[in-house]
């Protein structure tokens, strides 16, 4: 793993398809971080549209080209003032300049909707005809309206979606290369089918041995997941609307993998973030890498591991989801922890016992119960600690109640005495946290909220806390 990822090649220009509409607004906007975040030039490519009527000449469409240019240009600079911008118009995508362009460009931005209303890509669109002419990897910003403009619950992320073929290490090049350029942390989902669910094991080595293969930077946090479920939904399941998702199209041809029902194309209808397409043998000008540019350490990496206090509330929430929780006692002047099985009863801890240390350390004595959860899906892990003291119950009425609470025990056995934790009064008894995981590897075994984290190795480990 190397500290920077440097090249001396220049970088091939940012290319953007400019229309005037919203979602072409924003492809401007994007192209133009993009380019300042490569050092690269950006080129504001209009095409001609045809009249719009009858009575409209072809000076009618050029000036409305002109307007679309001096327009994507303004929304440019005000994005990004110091990135050079050049406005190319053209009167048909099959210009020369725009082979020119294709041939040079490091990075193809398109909106995911164009002027006429047309989806992305859709066929006989000038969206179409360009992602046909670029080899180069492709962006489609989604369109930030409505829910997709609420704030995500996490740092933004780049998502890596790898199948196991010869594309795997070009996605994982190029998410590493997109998360290392924008400071945030990197996220490799690899999803396997019923099908294949028999070979989990060997699919975790392969993603480890892909991994491994990488130029990640060792400053950068990256994790890895590899789920038995749809791919779409694995992913869908993980993304917000700052995040961004890397997938590599299959078979010849920019559009061989963009088809209806394609998982490339189910993540772009699907809307919910930033898409960044890489085609089979995609051609990257100025750098080994699918995305060109030099990355250098960064002084902060905007990781989603900031604890987040948990209101009492979504402590006791907690609390009544985990199954097994820690009993933390004094024995004979010594600490020592009890798994037990519990449940919550009108905000106290309960739980049954037999005769024994736990329950003599325990009775009439300070305690602390701690539970804790991983949730595979997001990334998040979570603790939740109760103080106060623990009581038998033996009151008849108290009996009755807690005898109809599900508390089974997992050992079995006779448990015929009751234990209730109460709280300390003050505001500090219930307490709990929230924060995001990096490093190491998820392996989810039959859906993408169930699984384990393994410890990371020191080559996985995340640089900060």
């Amino acid at each position: 793993m190397s500290e920077s990822a440097r090249v001396d090649d220049p970088v091939g220009p940012v290319v953007v398809g400019c229309d005037g509409s919203w979602p072409g607004g924003q492809a401007v906007i994007a192209a133009a971080t993009a380019a300042r975040r490569r050092g690269a030039p950006l080129k504001l490519l209009v095409v001609e549209r045809p009249p719009d009527t009858a009575t409209e000449g072809r000076s009618d469409a050029a000036a409305r080209a002109r307007y679309v240019g001096r327009t994507a240009r303004m929304q440019a600079l005000s994005a990004e003032p110091g990135v050079v911008t050049e406005v190319v118009l053209v009167s048909d995508v099959r210009d020369a300049r725009v082979d020119q362009l294709a041939s040079q460009a490091g990075l193809l931005v398109l909106g995911s909707y164009g002027a006429g209303g047309q989806v992305a890509l859709s066929l006989g669109s000038t969206s179409e005809a360009l992602a046909r002419a670029f080899r180069c990897p492709l962006l489609l910003p989604h369109a930030r309206v409505g829910e997709s403009l609420r704030a995500g619950t996490r740092p933004p992320t780049v998502i890596a979606a790898v199948s196991r073929d010869d594309s795997a290490r070009r996605v994982v090049s190029a998410a590493a290369r997109e998360a290392a350029e924008r400071h945030v942390p990197l996220l490799i989902v690899h999803t396997l089918s019923m099908h294949d669910a028999a070979e989990f094991t060997s699919e975790q080595d392969w993603v480890a041995t892909l991994v491994d293969a990488v130029d990640i930077p060792s400053w950068l946090p990256h994790r890895t997941v590899v789920t038995v479920a749809d791919p779409v939904a694995a992913i869908l399941d993980r993304v917000e609307p700052d995040d961004l998702v890397v997938v590599a199209t299959r078979g010849e041809g920019r559009l061989a993998g963009l088809v209806s029902g394609s998982v490339t194309r189910a993540l772009l209808d699907a809307g919910r973030c930033d898409v960044l397409v890489l085609s089979h043998g995609v051609v990257s000008h100025g750098a080994a890498h699918p995305i060109a540019g030099p990355v250098s350490h960064p002084s902060h990496v905007d990781i989603p591991a900031a604890l987040a206090t948990l209101s009492t509330t979504e402590c006791w929430s907690f609390l009544r989801s985990a199954a097994v929780g820690r009993l933390g006692v004094s024995v004979d002047g010594r600490q020592d922890i009890f798994p037990v099985n519990h449940v919550v009863s009108r905000e106290s801890v309960v739980f049954r016992t037999a005769q024994g240390s736990k329950l003599d350390a325990s009775v009439d004595h300070p305690v602390a119960f701690e539970v804790d959860g991983f949730d595979t899906a997001t990334g998040d892990a979570w603790s939740v600690v109760v103080k106060g003291i623990a009581r038998e119950l033996r009151d008849r009425d108290e009996l009755i109640r807690a005898l109809r609470l599900p508390i089974t025990p997992w050992p079995g056995g006779l448990k015929p005495r009751i234990v209730q934790i109460d709280p300390y009064p003050d505001s500090g008894a219930v307490t709990g946290r929230r924060f995001h995981v990096f490093g190491g590897l998820t392996a989810v075994t039959s859906s993408a909220r169930e699984g384990w984290l393994t410890a990371p190795s020191p080559d996985l480990a995340p640089a900060h806390p």
